[in-house]
């Protein structure tokens, strides 16, 4: 029997209450809605939905509970796992608690992924999987393999991973025929069924700010309302004094310079109507931001916390806070410069319209490249390591500015 249609109403289909339907952000939420409703409108969301699915009470869930990277890796992690479970046929949650419980400011919207104790039976058969940053053998088995079989003969997967997996599902041939897989293979083409094409539906299906959230993003989104543009800046800069604890990045020392310069030369300060929203990673670099646009430089109060690596003198409560308003804030922007970030990359995949006025930093060449849509030309990237990643979500070129 094919399962019921489901119709594309955001008012109808969220059912939480941390969101205030007249806020600005729920405004703006249901703009992206629409958008998402053109981009899918041949997707029957209805399995995507928890209480419209029948599961077979197996349950596949993401854990974060030390290590599993920043705020950009986890979700690529979630994605994958959602998609997993998805195709498994099993009950999805997220158990994310690493260095606190992601409840405090992420709920769930249209699909309930919390987990729940009382359901989770001791006797239960269980298999643990590992794949942070790299698990050759677990790409194989889900590219190549009938996994779903291989599975079923456990209750639960527990799955800590922050990789994206989501074109090697669609990729393996032996599950192609799944009633999951074919919902999306019958209406898009295999080359979109990536994770940096899928994520802005499956982020809205899972997530939801609390209120807390919401009340950070509104003065910042009246602006918006007010009719002024938002440009915004992501300096994604590595270890330094303000996050001591990250990877050092060889040449990212000048890019504050390198953009500057690309500000100055745009005449930015001069657009009376626009505001600069600016997230970094190093409170240096945010200085040197308000220094140079004074009077038009906007930023999340709040101290630097990178989720993944925090150090003890911050306040991990404010500063887990300011990091999941910022990401919502890049989704909201008129015109993007990001430096190379699974953060920023995935945050401004939520944008209405993720390619315009999308620029990045070669922090190689120290030149700002536009971006343009990877299924503008006939055969589009491929996914590769993790070094690649950025540039494939990007798709950025040298072409004139």
């Amino acid at each position: 029997m094919p399962l019921p249609s489901v119709k594309w109403n955001w008012g109808n289909l969220s059912h939480g209450k941390s969101v205030p339907l007249e806020s600005n952000f729920g405004r703006r939420t249901r703009m992206r809605w629409l958008r998402l409703q053109d981009n899918y409108q041949s997707i029957n969301i209805s399995p995507l939905l928890i209480t419209s699915h029948n599961f077979t009470g197996k349950k596949l869930i993401y854990k974060c509970k030390t290590f599993c990277g920043g705020l950009g890796d986890r979700f690529r992690g979630i994605i994958t796992c959602f998609m997993l479970a998805l195709a498994s046929d099993r009950q999805f949650m997220i158990d994310m608690t690493h260095p606190l419980d992601v409840k405090n400011y992420l709920l769930p919207n249209m699909y309930n992924w919390t987990t729940n104790n009382k359901i989770l039976n001791s006797t239960d058969t269980r298999k643990t999987i590992h794949a942070i940053d790299n698990n050759p053998n677990l790409q194989n088995e889900i590219r190549n393999t009938n996994f779903i079989e291989t599975w079923s003969k456990y209750d639960i997967i527990d799955m800590y991973t922050n990789i994206d997996y989501v074109s090697d599902i669609f990729q393996n041939s032996l599950i192609q025929k799944n009633k999951i897989m074919k919902i999306f293979l019958d209406n898009l083409p295999i080359e979109r069924l990536t994770l940096h094409n899928l994520f802005p539906l499956f982020f809205e299906v899972l997530f939801q700010p609390t209120l807390e959230i919401v009340n950070a993003l509104e003065p910042i989104l009246q602006i918006i309302e007010n009719g002024y543009t938002l440009t915004c800046i992501h300096l994604r800069m590595g270890k330094n004094p303000s996050n001591p604890f990250d990877a050092l990045f060889q040449n990212r020392a000048t890019a504050v310079d390198d953009i500057l310069d690309y500000l100055n030369r745009t005449k930015l300060r001069r657009k009376r109507n626009t505001r600069m929203f600016v997230a970094s990673d190093s409170e240096q670099a945010l200085s040197s931001m308000f220094a140079q646009f004074q009077n038009q430089t906007i930023s999340v109060s709040g101290p630097i916390l990178h989720v993944d690596r925090p150090t003890n003198a911050v306040n991990v409560v404010h500063g887990f806070l300011k990091v999941i308003v910022e990401f919502y804030l890049l989704g909201e922007c008129d015109a993007s410069i990001l430096t190379a970030s699974g953060f920023s990359a995935l945050a401004n995949r939520r944008r209405i319209d993720p390619y315009h006025n999308l620029f990045k930093y070669d922090d190689l060449n120290r030149r700002i490249e536009r971006c343009h849509d990877v299924y503008e030309y006939e055969k589009s990237p491929k996914p590769g390591s993790v070094p690649l990643y950025c540039r494939i979500v990007f798709n950025c070129s040298s072409r004139a500015i």
